[in-house]
């Protein structure tokens, strides 16, 4: 992120008018360990510096059914039955709730290729 710090840091004109904003995604869990990568606050002295980002966290049955419940009309019709029980399928399919792997497993019981769709929707390369 530091060559895009920079590079924004470069343009003088309308300065305060532009911001670079950006998400940055531990996969790993390792964010923690990581000492003086991050700041606990914005420091505008330093804006190479990013925020830390909260730990991720899983979902819970109560969250996948709610979820259910505001998609309903938009899911396929085996997922509109059997909330609860749909719900603890996810949890347990997804290492209790991994989001990452929530959303594989609901791409399969939509029957689809979680991996598949998101290289053709997002044209991303997945390894």
């Amino acid at each position: 992120w530091h060559p895009l710090v920079d590079r924004a840091s470069e343009v003088e004109e309308n300065r305060d008018s532009r911001k670079l904003l950006m998400f940055l995604i531990d996969y790993e869990g390792s964010i923690q360990q990581l000492e003086d990568v991050f700041s606990e606050a914005v420091d505008p002295s330093k804006p190479e510096k990013p925020l830390r980002p909260p730990a991720i966290s899983k979902f819970t049955e109560e969250q996948i059914v709610n979820w259910i419940i505001a998609e309903y009309n938009d899911l396929p019709i085996n997922l509109t039955h059997n909330f609860n029980e749909l719900a603890k399928i996810i949890i347990r399919q997804s290492d209790e709730g991994i989001p990452e792997e929530v959303l594989e497993e609901i791409f399969r019981q939509c029957d689809y290729n979680f991996k598949e769709e998101i290289r053709y929707l997002w044209k991303i390369k997945l390894t």
